[in-house]
């Protein structure tokens, strides 16, 4: 996004995007060319990356799907903050509340 500031002449070029602004990082001032043209970029939090910080590292182990940072939905059959346990349901089912067995889907044991 550009503005022009009117009052003294200067042009900003904006490329921050919401993520960075709301809670992944910061908007800051990256470079100034010609005395007039002043360039921002977003500068991402810890754990956070791309151009506007709405990326964020897979933490689950291949075991289930990062659906914020350091949160995990797991696949059916593993359990954990991670998804690092496997309760060795083979697709047929879903771990135990203690994490330590698999409840079996209907038809399977």
């Amino acid at each position: 996004m550009m503005q022009l500031n009117s009052s003294s002449m200067c042009m900003d070029v904006v490329d921050c995007g919401y993520k960075c602004t709301f809670d992944q990082g910061s908007c800051d001032l990256l470079r100034t060319e010609d005395e007039i043209t002043r360039y921002f970029g977003c500068h991402c939090e810890d754990g956070f990356f791309g151009v506007t910080c709405s990326l964020f590292n897979d933490t689950c182990n291949g075991n289930g799907e990062a659906i914020d940072l350091d949160v995990c939905s797991c696949y059916p059959g593993y359990a954990g903050d991670h998804c690092e346990f496997d309760c060795s349901c083979n697709g047929h089912g879903r771990c135990s509340a203690d994490q330590s067995s698999c409840i079996c889907d209907k038809g399977w044991r």
